[in-house]
């Protein structure tokens, strides 16, 4: 881990929620007001509704050969006002089968049914940071992931 945990209450006892208090791609503000971040090992990618996840990936265009991924913008979740970005190193999901990459970026969007107001940020977000699911206290804590790990005996 690289840090300390920043702790989030639970908002909602379904699904572990925590207050969603913004969404963005680089300075470009997308309101997520009423919505909920829920956290999903059970999730590969970062899926939310239609409504946020259109405008959050506007202009975002991944070259299925991986070559423009360093000029991807960042992705930010603000969980009660803090910060949790995403680079395209994060978000972007390198596939290789049969000794080809592609690239293919991991948000997406659904039309979820009315009163379903949640963003599921699933193994992409959890990668990059560490999730600590305290039921004691109702809370959930994050830490970013060390890049590197280094065993010693």
């Amino acid at each position: 881990m690289d840090g300390e945990f920043e702790f989030h209450n639970v908002v909602e006892q379904k699904y572990w929620s925590l207050n969603l208090t913004g969404v963005s791609q680089g300075t470009k503000k997308i309101p997520a007001d009423g919505y909920k971040a829920v956290i999903d090992s059970g999730t590969s990618a970062l899926v939310g509704p239609n409504k946020i996840v259109k405008p959050l990936i506007e202009g975002i265009s991944v070259d299925m050969d991986c070559s423009n991924i360093d000029s991807l913008p960042e992705v930010t979740f603000t969980i009660d006002n803090v910060d949790y970005s995403l680079t395209a190193k994060d978000y972007v999901l390198q596939v290789t089968s049969m000794g080809q990459t592609e690239c293919v970026l991991g948000i997406m969007g659904q039309d979820f049914p009315e009163g379903f107001n949640y963003f599921i940020l699933g193994d992409i977000f959890m990668r990059k940071y560490y999730s600590y699911f305290d039921q004691n206290q109702n809370r959930v804590g994050f830490v970013r992931a060390a890049s590197k790990t280094t065993f010693t005996q």
